[in-house]
């Protein structure tokens, strides 16, 4: 009787309604939340605590969750500053589901799914520590350009789950690592890819069972080395792509651990660049129809005209949306406004104007939610640096900042360029005021308001030219900053490191009137445009020094520079060229700076953007927008064996050779060099 009591107690415990808004404590009792959760900052929830219709992490702090029993209902996320803790692994129920996305610490833990779940579209989830996410079998879907970004030093685990994704873009794969020192772990996973994946830093380790499907590639960029792992199986379905294209020339970025490691082509390709690729260790099964090809990196020959619509004068620069469907611009003293223009492949269409007394520079943010735009001295309702949100037909401004109280009409912010996190914002300008400081770095604070976190002079003094131009390496470890400090023999370039709160040169070049500057996506080269005649330089970075100037006489002045997403071409833009084209496509291979198409548009061009998967370039000149269809095609010349595809590695003796298994059905085709080591 005595038992009976005590477990009618215990229910009644548990299904008694909790309001509590503050800490959820189920040591001592069960506790049912049967209102949706809404913590405050730092708020707990530990034990026997059933949320049965989802929380909210709070905005600008942490929830802390230590639950024993399963969470549901929607789970609310700002995106901005909200972060859920564990303390202890989570299970969401099958009823769980995502409303906005927040900023995961795991600490080692494992989130476990009870059912399917999938990303918001265009939302980032940030994972801050090391995290597990156990599918149980069930599916993980990115929907339209989300991702897991992994931070710097962290690892996510996927594992026992099949992942789906939409669409993304080269810029915005489902998963990113932040830097190098990232890592991404794959654990008895099916990857079903609607697009390429783009895996560009970090480290990947491959897990017992890892399959590709789709029509996709598996695009390999990064410059470390990542592992299939003991007794691991990494399989290629048919019609997938591995494509081994790292931003370097390192050639066993992709390692089989031992002879125990798999990789399995099923009716599959295996496609490299010129840089080639060393298998070693390990077995290689080939099934039905594979494709080898070491002559795949595409070669850009040349640009034609799709559509110059007449525009607002006096355009300062263009940036292009992550999806390729929106271009913003930044017009000057001429006519001034911001605008954004819609683009569907043949028409750009106006859809949105903010006028202001003048917009020099405007850049999407890695989400695509929020436009940041910078200018000369403002009113006080305008201020120089300007954030807005964008729904995709209406800006709306939701934060501003005054990068300094000169009121002249020639004074101001040249270049704006968000932090890959979203939460920092760099400004780079005119230095006025008191303190000179020409580079400021902002705080996006929850997506409301900006607040100063760090500055420099960029060795100048107040009233001397400024920076013209800011730029985050991928990782957001480093910022180019370029201009004049001032006079003929001040600073003209600088790389700083960036910790979160402070700036640190790291380098810099001395060199007078440097108007551009752009980092190259793999960040180990940049490259400036200046107004003299080796207008075009570039730089090898290597995350403490810049090396040697690579030079390409542009003609008198360089007003813009571009790479595009794979590195091998750079877009430049000015006055006063040697040949009379203005706009003119670069190609560089890391060593030499080559002209391979040019086009004459009769006037000064002040901007140039290539769409982030490069089949568009856009530029203006004289009221004009111009957007021009890129023509590619594979690269075809023949390459050494040594750059081929190698089977094998016979300087490290037998141990390292690989295993190769045509299996009954297996047909074999080769595009290139082949070499089977003994």
């Amino acid at each position: 009787m005595k038992r009976i009591i005590f477990t009618a107690t215990l229910i009644v415990s548990f299904f008694s309604a909790h309001t509590n808004a503050a800490n959820l404590d189920g040591t001592s009792t069960l506790v049912y939340q049967s209102t949706r959760y809404t913590p405050n900052k730092n708020d707990s929830v530990t034990g026997f605590v059933r949320i049965n219709a989802g929380f909210t992490a709070p905005v600008g702090g942490a929830v802390i969750m230590d639950t024993i029993t399963s969470v549901s209902g929607l789970i609310y996320g700002t995106e901005q500053n909200s972060t859920v803790t564990l303390n202890g692994n989570l299970k969401l129920s099958s009823q769980s589901s995502l409303s906005g996305v927040f900023d995961i610490s795991g600490h080692g833990n494992v989130i476990f799914f009870d059912g399917n779940l999938t990303l918001p579209a265009n939302k980032i989830m940030s994972f801050r520590t090391d995290t597990i996410i156990d599918g149980c079998g069930n599916t993980l879907t990115f929907t339209n350009y989300s991702q897991f970004l992994i931070d710097n030093s962290v690892t996510l685990t996927l594992r026992n789950m099949k992942i789906k994704t939409t669409h993304a873009s080269l810029a915005r794969p489902c998963i990113r690592c932040q830097s190098n020192t990232s890592r991404l772990a794959l654990d008895n996973v099916t990857f079903a890819l609607a697009e390429n994946f783009d895996f560009r830093n970090g480290r990947l380790y491959f897990h017992n069972s890892v399959r590709f499907t789709g029509t996709s590639q598996f695009i390999y960029r990064s410059t470390q080395a990542s592992y299939i792992s003991s007794g691991a199986l990494l399989t290629f379905d048919p019609n997938t792509t591995l494509y081994y294209y790292p931003s370097s020339t390192a050639q066993d970025l992709i390692r089989l651990v031992d002879q125990t490691s798999k990789l399995y082509l099923n009716n599959a390709t295996l496609q490299t660049t010129h840089t080639g690729m060393l298998l070693s260790k390990g077995s290689l099964f080939l099934d039905n129809l594979v494709s080898f090809s070491t002559r795949a990196n595409t070669k850009l020959l040349g640009i034609t005209l799709n559509t110059s619509p007449a525009s607002a004068a006096g355009f300062e620069q263009f940036h292009w949306r992550h999806d390729n469907q929106y271009m913003a611009a930044a017009t000057g003293a001429t006519a001034p406004q911001l605008r954004v223009y819609r683009w569907n492949g043949t028409t750009l269409t106006s859809i949105a104007t903010v006028t202001a007394t003048r917009f020099n520079t405007a850049q999407w943010s890695p989400s695509g939610r929020f436009l940041a735009v910078g200018g000369f001295s403002i009113t006080s309702a305008q201020p120089q640096v300007q954030i807005f949100r964008f729904n995709g037909t209406t800006l709306t401004r939701v934060a501003t900042f005054n990068y300094t109280a000169f009121s002249s009409s020639t004074r101001g912010v040249n270049s704006v360029a968000w932090h890959p996190s979203e939460q920092f914002l760099a400004a780079g300008g005119f230095p006025v005021s008191g303190s000179g400081d020409a580079v400021q770095v902002l705080k996006f604070n929850q997506g409301t308001s900006l607040t100063l976190v760090a500055s420099d002079t960029f060795g100048g003094t107040p009233n001397t030219p400024g920076v013209q131009e800011v730029a985050w390496t991928s990782d957001g470890n480093y910022l180019l900053v370029v201009g004049t400090a001032g006079g003929a023999s001040t600073t003209g370039i600088i790389m700083y490191s960036f910790d979160g709160s402070s700036l640190t040169t790291k380098d810099s070049v001395v060199l007078n009137n440097v108007l551009t500057g752009a980092i190259r996506p793999d960040d180990q080269f940049i490259a400036i445009g200046l107004s003299n005649a080796s207008t075009v330089r570039a730089y090898s970075w290597n995350g403490s020094t810049l090396g040697t100037a690579i030079t390409y006489a542009y003609g008198t002045t360089v007003n813009t520079l571009r790479w595009s997403s794979d590195g091998q071409y750079m877009a430049v833009g000015g006055t006063g060229p040697t040949n009379s084209n203005e706009l003119q496509i670069l190609s560089f291979n890391g060593a030499t700076i080559s002209l391979v198409a040019s086009v004459n548009q009769g006037t000064t061009i002040p901007t140039v953007a290539w769409t982030l998967d490069d089949r568009y370039l856009a530029s203006y000149a004289a009221s004009v927008n111009y957007i021009y269809n890129t023509i590619y095609q594979f690269d075809y010349r023949p390459q050494a064996i040594t750059n081929g595809l190698i089977f094998g590695n016979p300087s490290e003796g037998s141990e390292s050779n690989l295993s190769t298994y045509l299996l009954s059905d297996a047909r074999v085709e080769v595009a290139g060099a082949l070499t089977l080591a003994s």
